[in-house]
């Protein structure tokens, strides 16, 4: 029995019986239809079982009843496989393959630039510090007072093993953003697939905004976990999308067997992997698997996943279980003292901005509201083409996984303490990237999809070349340097905050001739009597009894040297400088950068007024 003619191709599965035409049928994939196809009980079980006689395959279906072949809403290039399930090989041609590596090695090209050129700034400086602790430091003690759990870090120690150039601390980095870019080519090919070259050329779509972002650019450089954070959420991504396109096909036709758990191994392994890279990963991963949950409860017949997905849920928890009383304990210490500004309507706005580099693009305010709110039309375009021509349940993942965190951080900022920063919105692009690509690749003007690509492309590609224009670095290299020349024999050298010391500490090869004295102790200071608003437990701040003691302990040098760093959370740069400039006359003052880097030198003489900078 052959199927009715349509726009589509499709093959039904013989009823009759007859190896040859099973044989064939094995031999030749069917192509699946967005629709439902009613089988006979044992037409569909020798499908199923292709080896069982018409016979037992008519007692095998008057046992279970009558069965209905769910098969996925997708193109041609979805095929199935002899056992009844679909069969998805993204990349196995030709076309994928120069696409795929085309794309690498343009991002690589972007992001080797300045890789090793460039002076850690200060959070490298503290990925550098935590590294070059020992694990059993690295694993007891810093998670006390640091925020990010200590996966990455360990990562960056073997790294270390091998040399602590900025080059090699980045590299994790780097190596990190390149395998992002087959998983999101990956997810694409689920979203769109198809033959030849068009197809390819779509899928690359997303994966080129962000190969050519300068958002995605600029944290591939730097020795952060935010890199590794976004390649876990794709993994994540990847297998809570497999779980929406796959199961569903195969549930109605073998309720008596369980699914693979390829996906659930994605979302179960690489969800607790991906929890240990930050400690607001759980954001992430619970938006990823919120849409999974809800596709299987909604339908009494996909309850049959939920031991699957439980099990999924318990591996990531189980992973992650050891790290949760310290996430608790950081989340006090965050939500009591933070060096982040208030957040304000017109702040988020301007951090959503930056997720697409608009600064870069333009100084003009109103144009960047205009560049915002085309952006924001695209994204609901390609949700709205992935709910019509995808699959409600994609585009809800797709929606949830890019909007959800944000409204998390929003939330968590107005009600306990800020956390909305711009660096947090990374994972966040993957999903806006491949609504840009659907909203482009599945436009119904055939003409039209590859001029918009295009200007898609060269957007990205600006934002990329303007960011690399506009690179601000903190140069304490510069600072080192300069240090080493202008500190005299019986100079006191003093920095604040106290982790001003770990790049000075970092480029130790540029000697300096005096001991450095952080304010108000050696980092870490854990534990004092000062208050704490950077936002760590290991950098107190500064009070009066701190700079009465430097005073005094420095009161028979000529000259003492101070590197400060200005923190707008705090105005104790201004407290120390008044302070000082009582004792002492303030002979140099130099800014190093635009991030409140300064070197002030104050030397011995009766007191006077001095003008001072805050």
């Amino acid at each position: 029995m052959t199927g009715r003619a349509g726009p589509r191709q499709e093959r039904c599965v013989p009823m009759a019986a007859g190896s040859a035409e099973i044989a064939s049928e094995q031999r030749t994939p069917r192509r699946s239809l967005g629709e439902q196809r009613h089988y006979g009980a044992a037409g569909i079980a020798r499908r199923l079982e292709p080896g069982l006689s018409f016979a037992q395959g008519a007692q095998i279906g008057g046992a279970y009843g009558k069965c209905r072949m769910n098969i996925l809403r997708t193109s041609p290039d979805t095929l199935t496989s002899p056992d009844g399930t679909p069969s998805y090989l993204p990349v196995r041609n030709l076309p994928d393959a120069c696409v795929l590596g085309g794309l690498c090695l343009i991002a690589l090209a972007l992001r080797l630039p300045s890789l090793g050129h460039r002076p850690l700034w200060m959070d490298e400086a503290y990925t550098w510090w935590y590294a070059s602790r020992g694990l059993s430091y690295l694993w007891g003690t810093v998670p006390s007072f640091e925020s990010h759990p200590p996966l990455y870090y360990t990562i960056i120690h073997g790294v270390l093993q091998f040399g602590d150039s900025e080059l090699l601390l980045r590299l994790p980095s780097l190596l990190f953003a390149l395998a992002l870019l087959p998983v999101i080519f990956l997810i694409a090919r689920e979203l769109m697939p198809g033959r030849g070259w068009p197809a390819s050329l779509c899928a690359g779509l997303p994966v080129a905004t962000i190969a050519l972002s300068g958002f995605q650019i600029a944290f591939a450089q730097e020795a952060r976990p935010y890199t590794a954070l976004c390649l876990g959420v794709a993994v994540v991504l990847w297998g809570a999308l497999r779980v929406l396109r796959r199961w569903d096909a195969i549930a109605p036709c073998r309720p008596w067997v369980a699914p693979a758990t390829p996906e659930a191994m994605a979302l179960g392994i690489g969800g607790g992997i991906t929890l240990w890279l930050h400690n607001l990963a759980p954001i992430y991963v619970a938006s990823v698997m919120l849409p999974v949950v809800c596709w299987s409860l909604v339908n009494r017949k996909r309850w049959r996943f939920l031991p699957v997905l439980s099990g999924a849920a318990a591996v990531a928890l189980a992973i992650y279980a050891p790290y949760l009383p310290r996430l608790v304990d950081r989340t006090a210490n965050w939500s009591t003292s933070t060096w982040m500004a208030p957040l304000t309507l017109y702040r988020a706005r301007n951090i959503v901005e930056e997720v697409f580099a608009l600064h870069a693009l333009t100084a003009n305010e109103y144009a960047r509201l205009v560049l915002f709110v085309a952006i924001l039309a695209v994204l609901c375009v390609g949700l709205w083409q992935c709910w019509r021509r995808v699959g409600r349940w994609e585009a809800l993942l797709l929606g949830t996984a890019a909007a959800l965190p944000i409204l998390v951080l929003v939330a968590l900022s107005l009600t306990m303490a800020p956390v909305f920063a711009t660096r947090l919105l990374l994972p966040v692009t993957i999903p806006c990237a491949l609504l840009i690509g659907l909203a482009a690749c599945r436009l119904r003007i055939g003409s039209l999809r590859w001029p918009v690509a295009g200007i898609i492309c060269a957007f990205f590609m600006m934002t990329s070349i303007r960011g690399y224009a506009s690179q601000q670095n903190e140069p304490w290299d510069e600072i080192a340097r300069l240090l080493k020349d202008q500190v005299k024999p019986g100079d006191v050298l003093a920095v604040y905050p106290n982790d001003v010391e770990l790049p000075l500490m970092y480029y130790h090869s540029l000697t300096l001739p005096s001991p450095i004295i952080a304010l108000p102790a050696a980092f870490p200071a854990v534990g004092l009597n000062n208050p704490y608003p950077y936002g760590t437990p290991a950098v107190p701040g500064l009070t009066r009894d701190d700079i009465d003691h430097l005073l005094t302990n420095t009161a028979s040098a000529q000259r003492l040297w101070v590197v400060v760093r200005t923190n707008p959370a705090s105005n104790d740069r201004a407290l120390l400088e008044r302070t000082l400039a009582t004792y002492r006359t303030l002979n140099e003052h130099r800014e190093m950068s635009a991030n409140g880097i300064a070197i002030l030198r104050w030397d011995k003489s009766l007191p006077k007024t001095v003008s001072v900078q805050d």
